[in-house]
């Protein structure tokens, strides 16, 4: 079943040197088969191969304490807590026949253990990072890799041909190793590689996305490949290149270089942060799913209403310091939201935050969170836990910071509600309006609680004003119930500053505590009373930053067919012939329309006489291209352009068109000013024979 077998949490150190585990399988219905299974993480693992499992390549699996004949050898959580012994240069491929990884780092019950590597096994002493050196992992049945736990950082790693490349999941609630973080940088993934197998050889083999050829896929047909999954945070992926992506609605496929955890249950920081990505031949950047698409079932779970990442520098998006948010969210949107609707997102600019949202007695309701410049929009939530009257709910929406909101239950509300500011800076507030029946009282405590070790350091009772004005100008520090509209407002504001990726401040969790005692058991929803009377416009906290490009350089540039890039360098018009018939390129052909006069006349030319009909006519400038043009202009009207086809200086160009006797609906052109650039059009063209 696995090979080899460092059981019992105490076998090491051991050095596990150009190993091969290939083609493990087992009879029945068991969920652990793997080629590694390495219980203690002080062990070296290098320039092995584990291939061919059936569920997991390398399962790293840290228990509490030593089990079996080994029992009582190791202090308590030593293994938890160790470093990580060198992980280098290793290839895990085609696992996982049913749904599980190539490389899968994780710690007993995933819900009591965390793996959290510090120095010497001592939460006391420093975090010491678990590096993956040089991983290679391909074409295995769901995952590259899933980790899980404090500081687990991947560098230099490829993941090619994966359902999904990588899963970075730090943790569904706080971080249990305060200020860790999960990274990936220079590496690699890609979606749908040249290596396109063997329909005997393949469990699943379909028609490609990027290329229309058949190829081995992985899971199934329809199943969304992304590489890169975004999933609770902090999390950090820089300087990765993404390659061969590409969504397939005719199969109805919707895969992406960039996605989220499907049915997500649990929270999504605003501090994932993506920066330095690059693009080579992909046609879908990101793609956040949909309700009754393959595999992303009803897109209904509170995870998978607050997606959010954080496109730092703008090479995702185009737009530096922004944010990609859900498109029906309308907690974290504003008037300057650009729309991505093949993203199924809103790029957004602004200052964004958590509030974790703990509801006892009972802690079975719906939260409707409600923002006062969208009162039409609530974001309902139903918490991460199992739903039960004394259960200890949990919301985790993610916020814009500087607004105000509403919150309502579809029942009486709970006895009593823990708020939290999570990834607030000291300052940053957001203002609230919980929903009670008339005639509550309540008693409001603020407290900060120290996480490691577990203890509340501060207590202190927050006092009632008199006025929704006090509120306004507070410190955070008072309450204001409104009887007319039975809305407790209170200003949840930050004190003090966090440091590195922790989520709370430096000198613990600030929260504030709400109990109230309730003469009244009817349903606590305010919205009829709180709008319009506390209905606001929408504006803009954060300017939208001005377009970049969808890359930060034009080292892609060029003209991508089936695979094949054209027009490497030149400068003026690229012009580019395709049989509309065969899909075989005819001409390529650059015209420099800045250095050379006779460039404009022989460009029209060229597209009048030269072309043969029923050509596909890929057109495209680089660097300064208006200067002399003016009848290659009309020459490319007559193969589809519409104005204006004449661009400003060193702006951005791009064209499909069509030499025939009819314009196809597919004929279509992108023309940016400069600085905005470069045009990028994407598309699928169904040949004609």
């Amino acid at each position: 079943m696995l090979f080899p077998f460092l059981h019992d949490s105490i076998i090491h150190p051991c050095t596990g040197y150009w190993l091969m585990g290939n083609h493990v399988t087992v009879s029945g219905m068991v969920w652990a088969v793997s080629t590694f299974w390495i219980a203690h993480p002080n062990n070296i693992l290098t320039n092995n191969a584990a291939a061919g499992s059936l569920h997991t390549g390398i399962w790293y699996i840290f228990h509490r304490e030593p089990t079996g004949p080994s029992a009582g050898s190791l202090p308590r959580y030593e293994a938890l807590r160790t470093p990580l012994g060198r992980f280098y240069n290793n290839r895990v491929h085609s696992n996982g026949i049913w749904w599980f990884r190539s490389i899968f780092i994780t710690s007993c019950n995933p819900v009591i253990c965390r793996y959290k590597p510090h120095q010497n096994a001592d939460l006391r002493q420093p975090r010491v990072p678990a590096m993956i050196e040089g991983l290679i992992a391909f074409k295995n049945m769901e995952q590259g890799a899933w980790v899980r736990g404090g500081d687990i950082w991947f560098d230099k790693c490829a993941f090619v041909d994966n359902g999904k490349g990588l899963t970075m999941s730090s943790e569904g609630t706080f971080p249990n190793d305060e200020g860790s973080s999960q990274k990936i940088w220079n590496s690699i993934f890609i979606g749908e590689s040249e290596n396109v197998g063997t329909a005997s050889g393949s469990s699943v083999w379909g028609m490609g996305g990027v290329k229309p050829v058949e190829r081995s896929l992985p899971r199934a047909t329809d199943f969304p490949m992304r590489g890169l999954e975004v999933y609770d945070g902090p999390t950090l992926a820089e300087s990765c290149t993404f390659k061969k992506y590409a969504a397939a609605p005719e199969y109805n496929r919707w895969s992406s270089a960039i996605g989220f955890f499907l049915n997500n249950n649990w929270q999504t920081a605003p501090r994932n942060n993506l920066t330095g990505i690059k693009f080579e031949d992909v046609q879908s950047r990101v793609f956040l799913g949909g309700r009754n698409l393959p595999w992303f079932q009803s897109y209904s779970k509170d995870g998978d209403k607050t997606q959010i990442f954080h496109d730092v520098d703008g090479s995702t998006t185009g737009y530096p310091d922004t944010y990609v948010v859900g498109q029906d969210n309308f907690v974290l949107r504003n008037p300057g939201c650009v729309g991505k609707s093949e993203w199924r997102a809103y790029i957004c600019s602004g200052k964004y935050a958590q509030l974790f949202i703990h509801a006892e007695d009972p802690g079975n309701l719906l939260m409707s969170l409600v923002r006062d410049e969208y009162p039409d929009h609530p974001l309902v939530m139903k918490g991460t836990a199992s739903p039960g009257v004394n259960v200890n709910q949990k919301y985790q929406p993610a916020v814009m910071l500087e607004k105000s909101y509403t919150v309502h239950w579809d029942g009486r509300a709970p006895e009593q509600v823990t708020i939290y500011p999570i990834n607030f800076d000291s300052g940053d507030w957001v203002r609230l309006g919980l929903c009670y029946p008339p005639r509550t009282t309540f008693r409001v405590r603020y407290q900060i609680r120290t996480r490691v070790p577990s203890a509340t350091v501060h207590n202190e009772d927050i006092h009632s004003v008199s006025s929704l004005n006090n509120i306004e100008g507070g410190n955070g520090k008072m309450f204001y119930f409104e009887e007319s509209t039975g809305l407790l407002f209170l200003k949840v504001r930050a004190n003090y500053d966090r440091e590195g990726h922790n989520y709370c401040s430096h000198m613990g969790c600030e929260r504030i505590i709400i109990t109230a005692t309730m003469t009244s058991s009817a349903v606590s929803d305010c919205t009829a009373a709180a709008y319009p009377t506390y209905s606001l416009t929408p504006t803009e906290t954060v300017p939208m930053p001005s377009f970049l490009s969808m890359a930060n350089d034009c080292s892609g540039c060029g003209a991508p067919i089936d695979g094949v890039r054209f027009g490497n360098s030149y400068r003026g018009f690229l012009v580019i012939s395709v049989d509309a018939l065969t899909g075989l390129v005819r001409h390529e052909v650059t015209f420099d329309t800045h250095g050379q006069t006779e460039a404009d006349v022989a460009m029209a030319s060229f597209i009048r006489n030269d072309i043969a009909p029923n050509s596909i006519v890929l057109v495209a400038t680089r660097d300064e291209p208006s200067r002399y043009a003016q009848e290659c202009l009309v020459a490319l009207k007559e193969i589809g352009a519409q104005e204006p086809v004449k661009t400003g200086n060193r702006g951005n160009f791009a064209m499909v068109g069509f030499k025939g006797t009819v314009w196809p609906s597919w004929i279509q052109q992108v023309n940016l000013p400069s600085g905005q650039g470069p045009a990028q059009i994407y598309t699928k063209i169904p040949l004609m024979g």
